[in-house]
């Protein structure tokens, strides 16, 4: 009894996976369900049965992504030190899954498609941080600044530390041949980047406590 649902969930899982990979090459207007379904070896029918159409398969990719991804940070967390440990941890992560950042950055740039409508992807998808596990970092930063940050405060560290890593990310996985690299401009010299960013961000923070202090 328990093979068919299995079996279900395990075709879902590949028509997500291969709609990912498939997006992030092609653009959501460059894919076809018909193509979707011909690269997982499936008919356009179980495509139709688990998403109904193009439009709910990329918010369903776009929230389970999100939500791993939170998943993922929150362990992070957990498993470091402080706001650093935490940066260089994100930074080794987005470099080991640099394909799925590159996807899944093309896949937010898409113009022209619908808002979700459920209100489970509202939630996943409207963080007040804006990348999944922005609270996360933005924990990390409040227990090391030494006062209680505002929003703008809070807000303003984690998308610095954010866009500087989600930045160099980019960089490294454009897959271009750039002859002869530049010390400078290598992944071991990005993290060391992120490192500096971190310190610098924190250092800012605390000198401006008045400004970024929550009024009780």
């Amino acid at each position: 009894m328990g093979k068919p649902a299995k079996d279900s969930t395990d075709t879902k899982r590949k028509i997500m996976e291969t709609a990912f990979e498939l997006f992030g090459r092609f653009g959501y207007e460059g894919t076809s369900i018909r193509h979707i379904a011909q690269e997982c070896g499936v008919n356009l029918a179980a495509v139709n049965y688990h998403f109904h159409n193009k439009e709910n398969l990329f918010w369903e990719i776009m929230i389970e992504t999100y939500r791993e991804a939170d998943q993922d940070l929150a362990q992070m967390k957990r498993s470091s030190k402080n706001t650093l440990e935490m940066s260089l941890q994100i930074y080794d992560y987005f470099m080991r899954e640099s394909l799925a950042v590159r996807n899944t950055m093309k896949m937010m740039l898409t113009e022209g498609i619908g808002h979700p409508s459920s209100a489970e992807a509202l939630e996943v998808l409207n963080d007040p941080f804006g990348p999944p596990g922005g609270g996360h970092l933005a924990e990390r930063l409040q227990a090391d600044v030494g006062y209680c940050l505002n929003r703008e405060g809070m807000i303003w560290g984690v998308k610095t530390i954010f866009g500087a890593i989600m930045h160099w990310t980019l960089i490294c996985c454009h897959g271009e041949d750039r002859g002869e690299e530049d010390p400078l401009m290598t992944p071991a010299q990005f993290r060391k980047d992120v490192e500096y960013l971190v310190e610098a961000t924190l250092m800012f923070l605390r000198s401006n406590q008045k400004r970024f202090e929550e009024k009780s």
